[in-house]
């Protein structure tokens, strides 16, 4: 074997690299999956990468690759270097090479997020995820986090933008002129613990819309509208007053939807009424949490739901208040708006207030006695199409 194929299979010093002479974009694919302080590190490894992680195609900052914690805070020195380094980067970066994915991940309390955005905004990024948790930092244990407003550089900039993710911003009025004028490809939109103080959410591209333990800071006594023509995935879970509720218009292509209460969370039942409404074209929905269904005597204003086909209630009717019979009234009458359902899931429910005869158990056994069977089939429409299957 001639020595130079000799030395390509070993591992030492004098073994061939061939990783450096792939192609520059392959290069920049693979620092993309590297965290930005390791891509930046691959300059040491020779003449060849340096610099190729200023037009990596992703580029992923946290904190937590300099975190030095200090009885569960963070420092400020490590701060400061992470800082540091972020700006560097962000400035060093070539803006003319676009982004496929931009990731933060830092202190709500201390970073500047208002001037590092907009130097990614003019990177193109096609998904961005911006994560501001708030924890205490020693110095700024008391620190609120400024509101931030995206930079309005229009839609040449976000004009790549499919995917957003934002966690735990507060997010100021100017968010919903964003979302409506800047972003003509978004298509993935994801708020986690937000603090919304917008009232619209308006799209014609967007498909999914996930609204997740957000804080309602809307002060105007109207409920917060969402207008996606195109969406097809709906989830909204609230842990917290959701004093106004949410609206959703021109949902026509929905195909799943879930709505989630946590203990602890409000949602008033005439708002949800209007929501369901809103939601009336689902094939699939998923209710979580709710002590009854909102049902009353003028059902006829209760929406009609032509599409669904399957119907999931999770720890739903657990308030022993309510009468029994009025509760399976009220389920009746959504099972009865329901004409093409196909699949109807009851899952850790209790339902154990006066008689035994009608105690719904999914918790433990999986039980459903006949009497709630029957009750539910004399207020469905094909009754004796539909058949139950123990699980």
């Amino acid at each position: 074997m001639p020595p130079e194929q000799r030395r390509g299979h070993g591992s030492g010093v004098g073994g061939i690299d061939r990783l450096s002479v792939l192609p520059d974009e392959i290069l920049g694919v693979i620092l993309s999956f590297l965290p930005a302080r390791q891509a930046v590190q691959t300059t040491v490894l020779s003449p060849r990468w340096r610099g190729l992680w200023r037009s990596s195609l992703g580029v992923s900052l946290d904190e937590r690759e300099f975190a030095g914690v200090a009885r569960g805070r963070r420092t400020q020195e490590n701060w400061r270097r992470f800082e540091s380094f972020t700006t560097n980067l962000l400035s060093s970066r070539c803006s003319s090479a676009p982004l496929d994915t931009f990731r933060l991940y830092a202190n709500g309390r201390m970073a500047p997020v208002d001037e590092w955005i907009p130097r990614v905004v003019e990177c193109r990024p096609a998904a961005l995820e911006i994560q501001t948790p708030n924890y205490p930092v020693v110095g700024h244990e008391y620190d609120e986090p400024p509101c931030f407003a995206f930079p309005h550089l229009g839609s040449g900039f976000y004009g790549r933008l499919k995917t957003l993710r934002l966690v735990d911003l507060d997010l100021d009025v100017s968010f919903s002129e964003l979302l409506s004028s800047d972003c003509p490809a978004l298509v993935d939109l994801e708020l986690v613990g937000c603090f919304n103080h917008f009232q619209l959410i308006a799209s014609a591209t967007l498909e999914k819309l996930v609204m997740d333990s957000c804080y309602d800071c809307n002060d105007s006594g109207e409920p917060m509208l969402v207008t996606a023509p195109s969406l097809t995935f709906f989830k909204l879970r609230i842990h917290d007053d959701c004093s106004y509720g949410i609206s959703v218009c021109d949902a026509a292509f929905l195909v799943r939807a879930s709505i989630c209460i946590e203990d602890g969370g409000y949602f008033p039942t005439e708002d949800l009424n209007k929501l369901l409404a809103g939601l009336s074209s689902v094939k699939t929905l998923e209710l979580k949490g709710f002590d009854n269904l909102i049902m009353k005597p003028d059902s006829d204003k209760f929406p009609v739901f032509s599409n669904m086909r399957a119907l999931s209630l999770e720890r739903c009717y657990n308030n022993e208040d309510y009468d029994p019979h009025s509760m399976l009234d009220d389920l009746g009458r959504f099972l009865n708006n329901a004409p093409c359902l196909e699949k109807l899931t009851l899952r850790d429910c209790a339902w154990d207030p006066y008689w035994n005869s009608i105690n719904l158990q999914c918790t433990a056994g999986q039980r459903i006695p006949t009497e709630l069977l029957c009750g539910m089939a004399m207020r469905l429409p094909n009754a004796a199409s539909i058949t139950l299957t123990k699980i």
